[in-house]
């Protein structure tokens, strides 16, 4: 998949607004970038065949062992 930007600068902006943050013009450029490659990441996360994987249930493999 590409790694292209799916976000622009305009949406963060937006968003900031909404969230009452006011951001310079270099925040607003980090955080647009950030966005970006938080976005790629799921999109390389959703790339990984997880067919044959069992579901988790719970991350420490634990019986509890007080009650019946």
């Amino acid at each position: 998949m590409s790694k292209k930007n799916k976000i622009a600068e305009q949406e963060v902006r937006k968003i900031a607004e909404l969230s009452r943050l006011s951001l310079s013009s270099d925040e607003l450029k980090k955080r647009t970038e950030d966005m970006n490659n938080i976005i790629n990441y799921m999109d390389t996360l959703n790339e990984i065949d997880t067919d044959n994987v069992e579901e988790l249930y719970n991350v420490n493999d634990m019986i509890n062992s007080l009650r019946d």
